[in-house]
């Protein structure tokens, strides 16, 4: 009924004043892992029991983004665009890579909130961003995202990268240089106490302390939707580059964080 309610009648201002008081949240969060760590996996975690959502919002928070890396918008437009955002969706659990430009601003404007980092190892993190580019639609707003995020501009393709520019993929450098510097500028900016990192092959046999970590019971996450969202096609592009290159390039630019988690 309270959902029927929620749909037919509740619109605009009236639905965010009058959901958090029909719908007190228990926690409020925030998965903010980089693509393809399983943000979509952790979301659906929470479907059956709380309010969450993966990638809510999505096209508007690209746009919202594009326009202030473009100085279009400041940061008080935006930082009333997310107040905005949360009174609407009142998310118990926001899991969304899109969250990450705005992660500061998130910290402080809601200090009671709780941050998860999805991390997935290097090698594999980069082969599934391969395989996800090469084979799902990328439109405008996404492309011009990942260009502002990948910064290609800033690399000179070396010879071991022709198999990657020939597909229309960045350089390995690109891949590499954006996973340490995501998962470091998380942790750098989010205090330890809360903040959760869970690595990707991990999701389900950390419920427990996931769910202790924002104060609800392990019995109110669905287990069984830890894997939700896998990969389609598989394009064995990391497979053919030069092995040693690989190995090479990750040890250089993220061997001691993905040490650290990995190793």
């Amino acid at each position: 009924m309270l959902e029927l309610v929620k749909k037919t009648l509740i619109r605009g201002p009236v639905r965010e004043f009058l959901l958090p008081r029909l719908r007190p949240r228990p926690f409020h969060a925030y998965c903010v892992g980089a693509m393809k760590t399983g943000t979509h996996s952790l979301a659906n975690l929470f479907k059956e029991s709380h309010r969450a959502n993966h990638e809510p919002e999505r096209g508007q928070t690209i746009r919202t983004t594009l326009a202030w890396q473009r100085g279009e918008s400041n940061d008080s437009e935006i930082r009333d665009y997310l107040i905005k955002r949360d009174r609407r969706l009142w998310l118990a659990m926001d899991s969304s890579v899109f969250n990450y430009p705005f992660l500061a601003m998130l910290r402080d404007i809601f200090p009671d909130a709780k941050f998860v980092l999805t991390i997935r190892e290097c090698a594999s993190w980069v082969d599934s961003c391969f395989n996800h580019q090469l084979s799902l639609p990328i439109d405008d707003e996404m492309q011009a995202l990942l260009d502002y995020w990948f910064r290609p501009s800033d690399y000179t393709p070396g010879p071991f990268d022709e198999p990657l520019t020939k597909r229309g993929l960045y350089p390995l450098a690109c891949y590499l240089d954006f996973w340490q510097r995501y998962n470091s500028t998380v942790m750098q900016t989010i205090s330890e106490d809360r903040l959760l990192v869970v690595r990707t092959n991990e999701i389900r046999s950390e419920g427990a302390e996931l769910a202790n970590f924002l104060g609800m019971r392990a019995d109110e996450l669905n287990l069984e939707r830890s894997h939700s969202f896998k990969a389609g096609t598989k394009h064995d592009v990391l497979a053919s580059l030069d092995a040693g290159y690989v190995a090479d390039s990750i040890s250089e630019r993220c061997g001691e964080l993905n040490q650290r988690f990995f190793g």
